[in-house]
């Protein structure tokens, strides 16, 4: 009935609003890309981490305010619980964050970047959906929707608002993960170049 769609319309409504991070970041740098200004930035003194850093530091505020706001007006919960779920919120606008870093540098203009964010909002928003809705819970399954970075924030939302707080440790380690994932896969292929860059001047 009504409500058990409640829960369920909570939990989609914050995961949007984390991916605000994501959108943010990789118009804020395609953007950039089409005005010219990325050719500036790469040679002021602003070094590439810096910059990455300014970015992310954004989106990752960003997401993090526009979702703990929306938690506030839409969810009734304890207050010992509001730590856990800002921990949730955090390590999911971070991933988001960060894969909105890999959008903006992967995509050459800004039809090609739109397109990247939506399949990457689909992928972050359906998945855990039908998941939670279709498969059981102690599945094969349901373990490999963790691949899907926003399955374990959903699930973690959902068991918030009912109160179940057993599998929490559980879903705040699976978003680690995919926050050292993403950060790995935004700073890994500068990482490797200044690798090779002093190898060829040593």
């Amino acid at each position: 009935g009504e409500d058990s769609l409640k829960p369920l319309l909570i939990a989609i409504t914050l995961v949007t609003a984390m991916f605000m991070g994501c959108t943010f970041n990789a118009m804020s740098i395609i953007g950039e890309k089409e005005d010219g200004i990325d050719f500036i930035n790469e040679i002021l003194p602003m070094s590439t981490g810096q910059y990455m850093l300014q970015k992310t530091v954004l989106g990752f505020a960003g997401g993090v305010l526009s979702t703990m706001i929306t938690a506030l007006v839409c969810v009734r919960m304890p207050f010992a619980q509001w730590g856990v779920m800002l921990a949730l919120v955090a390590l999911s606008a971070f991933s988001a964050a960060m894969a909105g870093l890999l959008i903006g540098r992967l995509a050459g203009g800004l039809m090609v970047g739109i397109i990247y964010i939506k399949v990457v909002m689909i992928l972050f928003i359906a998945p855990p959906i039908l998941f939670y809705l279709a498969v059981p819970a102690d599945g094969t399954v349901r373990a490999l929707s963790y691949l899907f970075p926003s399955s374990a924030t959903f699930y973690g939302l959902m068991d918030l608002q009912s109160g179940r707080m057993e599998s929490m440790g559980l879903y705040l380690l699976v978003l680690l993960g995919h926050c050292v994932v993403w950060l790995m896969a935004c700073i890994g292929p500068d990482f490797v170049r200044k690798l090779k860059t002093s190898q060829h001047l040593a």
